[in-house]
């Protein structure tokens, strides 16, 4: 199985679930999709948590209106992504190579993920992880897939 075959097979878990939540934390995207679960801290704070969630820490482009560049949000912005709670579902997932992927919200818009020609060594480009559901972490980085 190639890279792009794995990262497909990977992200095409999040195929149908719904995007409900999205935080920035440092340089950062944080996405939940799926049902949310409760979950109390360590400090025994509560807080929803998805089923699965994408830690995005490279360069991402959202596109809002179907290929206009001017109608766009980019990592190095941080803008509004509520749009997420208005396009709730993943409907498809295109993988290019390592790392750089397309998720295809229904409504038409998307978010591009890509990854960096220059990068330091072990890089962390972005990760799949299903707390919700307590799996394993699914992690691309400049020396591969963990």
């Amino acid at each position: 199985m190639t890279q792009s075959e794995q990262i497909e097979s990977e992200l095409n878990r999040l195929i149908g679930l719904e995007a409900w939540g999205a935080a920035f934390a440092g340089g950062m995207l944080m996405i939940q999709f799926g049902t949310p679960r409760e979950r109390v801290s360590l400090n025994g704070s509560k807080h929803n948590i998805g089923e699965y969630a994408l830690h995005i820490q490279t360069t991402w482009r959202i596109d809002l209106n179907h290929g206009d560049p001017s109608q766009g949000i980019t990592s190095s912005e941080h803008g509004d992504i509520n749009f997420l709670l208005t396009q709730p579902y993943i409907e498809s997932i295109k993988a290019k190579g390592l790392g750089p992927f397309t998720l295809n919200f229904s409504g038409g818009h998307c978010i591009e993920v890509s990854t960096p020609n220059v990068y330091p060594i072990d890089t962390e480009f972005w990760r799949l992880l299903g707390p919700g559901l307590n799996g394993r972490h699914f992690v691309v980085t400049s020396s591969g897939i963990e």
